[in-house]
């Protein structure tokens, strides 16, 4: 009777223990590449998603994640209906549990044509120009008031592909600037072919913005997942892993300053 009942105890400890590490956390993000890429987006979701699913699938978790407007995955993970949020701003949500360390870098710039000899040097700057390129829903900072008011934008765009489309503009000269996150652009650049150096910087839009990956405050789970997260990046960066994920993306570690 008393190995029975070992036995017993043996098999609902693996079952408990199964359980645990067969848990499934829900992660979402808005298609931002190559920070987070929708998931049928040539096998890459951005390396954002593929250093989630490294960590914590080495830790027995499996990774469920979904692509969906920014605004509405920050409710959902203020609320508890999911996880974790991928590619955040601390500001935009700071009730949100944070790793001690950022996880990317976003750098907001001016890109014009090759030939132009315009630079953004503030606000001002703008007044220079004839034609001018938004993106609906994007955060513009500082320009804000100016583009609300401004007479010059000949080009709003709207939809999943609004940056290709922005791009193809600028490209042919209907629209002379525009204002976007560098690796961003430069990861679409490459994405349609267009050769380097025709698409340059003019000049930076703002501060620079840390990226988080964030969890929800209403699971209790959550400063444990941000400790797993924080840890299992210095375990890729020590086994070579990270810089693997960064290279599908043409990216690099502690050059490009992610981490």
């Amino acid at each position: 009777m008393f190995f029975i009942f070992r036995i017993f105890i043996l098999i609902s400890t693996l079952i408990y223990v199964n359980a645990v590490y067969a848990k499934s956390l829900t992660f979402l993000a808005e298609g931002w590449c190559p920070y987070t890429c929708p998931p049928s987006h040539n096998k890459n979701n951005g390396y954002l998603v593929d250093i989630v699913k490294a960590v914590f699938e080495k830790k027995g978790y499996s990774i469920d994640y979904e692509v969906m407007p920014y605004r509405r995955a920050i409710i959902f993970a203020r609320t508890g209906k999911v996880n974790a949020i991928i590619g955040i701003y601390k500001e935009d949500a700071p009730d949100l549990i944070f790793p001690n360390t950022h996880q990317g870098l976003s750098r907001k710039y001016f890109f014009v044509n090759k030939n132009a000899n315009w630079r953004y040097s503030g606000v001002s700057s703008l007044n220079e120009l004839n034609s001018i390129g938004i993106m609906l829903g994007y955060d513009y900072g500082e320009l804000s008031d100016y583009l609300e008011k401004s007479q010059k934008i000949v080009s709003i765009m709207t939809g999943f592909n609004m940056l290709e489309l922005t791009l193809k503009q600028l490209l042919t000269g209907r629209i002379q600037t525009f204002a976007d996150d560098r690796l961003v652009v430069n990861y679409m650049l490459n994405r349609m072919g267009v050769p380097k150096g025709q698409v340059i910087e003019a000049g930076q839009l703002g501060e620079t913005n840390k990226v988080y990956i964030a969890f929800s405050p209403e699971i209790e789970e959550s400063k444990l997942y941000a400790e797993i997260l924080e840890q299992g990046i210095d375990q890729l960066r020590d086994s070579g892993e990270l810089a693997k994920i960064l290279q599908k993306y043409k990216l690099k570690d502690r050059e490009d300053l992610f981490f």
